[in-house]
């Protein structure tokens, strides 16, 4: 999944996994809260763009706790 980044950029890899992880954790989160078919409701965009606003204060603990399992079993599967 990094194959784009790692030659010439081998610094930031770390924050791309972090990123990665907490992406797999808002998904899991999103499909908590709205089911598997998240992404064809309204409400879903709502929450999405509340929390990716420009300013928005992101509360992280709401959806991640750095939980490398979420993301390990997302690209094992």
């Amino acid at each position: 999944m990094l194959h784009h980044i790692m030659p010439e950029s081998i610094m930031y890899v770390p924050s791309y996994l972090l990123a990665a992880v907490r992406a797999a954790e808002l998904e899991k989160k999103i499909e908590e809260l709205y089911g598997e078919n998240w992404w064809e409701l309204e409400e879903t965009g709502k929450y999405l763009r509340n929390i990716m606003k420009v300013g928005a204060n992101i509360d992280l603990q709401e959806f991640s706790k750095l939980d490398t399992r979420v993301f390990l079993k997302e690209i094992t599967q």
